[in-house]
């Protein structure tokens, strides 16, 4: 009976680090991805959100390294790999709440960098090939969002582009080209009429504020995963200890 507990637990094990493992893969391959292929939309945002790609492939490659230890100990019976495995995992597991923590209590910080940062980007838009993605980026995003600007249509008014009363034409309600020209020249009812007045940072944070639960209910499915393949390794190790010590 005891051998085929051990067994069912070992092959849990292995599947939990099977599935850890690809997840690493993902990571990795995603952080490369964003690090080459969407470096320059990254800019209007500035260097710790293009640095995030880095973060994702180094989290990668410690979940390989903690996944190679679970699956190896597995599979060898190895009481001590096993006992590193649990070990590598429990401090993953508190690195993750000490990030949740820090987010929850820098998050009206957070905010007022991204504002701050979006403000920044749009001083670049329009200016040459080297802010290519900054241009790209807010077009995407004032028509995927429509809305204009940062806190509203306004701010367009406050940077080089807008000085002469253009916005950009992804602010327009009917997309034509040239159909911003003139609109920040407008009062606002009649500018209205022609593009989205509402600022991109509200429908930003309501987005995410939409998907908050969505995401809190990932993270505690995930860190319960973590703490239940803690405790079936520790289990298996301490188990397969006594079995050696029989022998």
């Amino acid at each position: 009976m005891a051998n085929c507990c051990d067994s069912m637990l070992k092959y849990i094990v292995f599947l939990f680090n099977f599935c850890f493992f690809i997840t690493g893969c993902l990571l990795i391959g995603f952080g490369a991805y964003v690090q080459i292929e969407m470096k320059s939309y990254f800019d209007f945002l500035g260097t710790p959100y293009l640095n995030s790609s880095i973060i994702f492939i180094i989290i990668g490659c410690v979940i390989l390294v903690v996944a190679f230890f679970g699956c190896c100990g597995a599979c060898t019976e190895n009481a001590c790999m096993l006992y590193t495995y649990a070990t590598l995992m429990a401090l993953i597991l508190l690195v993750e709440i000490g990030l949740a923590v820090t987010i929850y209590v820098f998050k009206g910080d957070a905010r007022k960098f991204v504002s701050d940062a979006m403000q920044k980007g749009m001083e670049n838009y329009g200016s040459d090939d080297q802010y290519k993605g900054v241009h790209e980026t807010w077009d995407a995003i004032q028509a995927d969002f429509d809305c204009c600007g940062v806190e509203s249509y306004a701010d367009w008014r406050k940077v080089a582009f807008g000085k002469g009363g253009n916005a950009p034409d992804s602010c327009c309600r009917t997309f034509t080209e040239g159909c911003g020209k003139d609109v920040l020249n407008m009062d606002n009812a009649t500018a209205s009429a022609h593009i989205y007045t509402d600022g991109c940072f509200a429908k930003f944070e309501s987005m995410i504020m939409g998907n908050v639960a969505a995401v809190a209910g990932v993270g505690v499915g995930v860190a319960v995963f973590q703490v239940l393949a803690v405790i079936v390794s520790c289990f298996l190790a301490a188990s397969m200890r006594r079995k050696d010590n029989y022998v």
